[in-house]
């Protein structure tokens, strides 16, 4: 086994070589620079928290983070994309596959049942 101090912390390799997860806190930082203020200080504004297998993130309530347009959380601007998805252009093609195909397999059955029919009356 190995173990030192790296940038991340305790760093530990087990006897076969594989890494062995330690508790790793990482802070998120606020780096907005705000139209009106270009010397907003960067905030430490949540924490994310690794604990061997297990992570968790925490947000603070204050300071609140800041997004680009001056905004704060929990409010969240927009990212320009639509959040609706239409999703007709699925069903539709998608219903109509499914009907075609059974449609097809009901015809096949009833086309089977008419020649055992057939075959039956044949060999009687």
């Amino acid at each position: 086994a190995v173990s030192f101090s790296g940038i991340s912390g305790s760093v530990s390799f087990d006897e076969r070589g594989e890494r062995e997860l330690s508790d790793v806190t990482l802070n998120v930082l606020n780096l907005v620079t705000l139209p009106n203020n270009v010397t907003f200080p960067p905030v430490i504004v949540g924490h994310i928290t690794f604990d061997g297998n297990k992570s968790t993130v925490q947000l603070d309530e204050y300071p609140p983070i800041r997004w680009p347009d001056g905004s704060a959380y929990p409010t969240v601007p927009s990212d320009g994309l639509e959040n609706d998805t239409n999703i007709v252009p699925i069903i539709v093609p998608t219903g109509v596959a499914l009907g075609l195909l059974a449609f097809v397999t009901l015809w096949l059955v009833h086309r089977n049942n008419r020649l055992r029919n057939r075959v039956h009356n044949l060999t009687k």
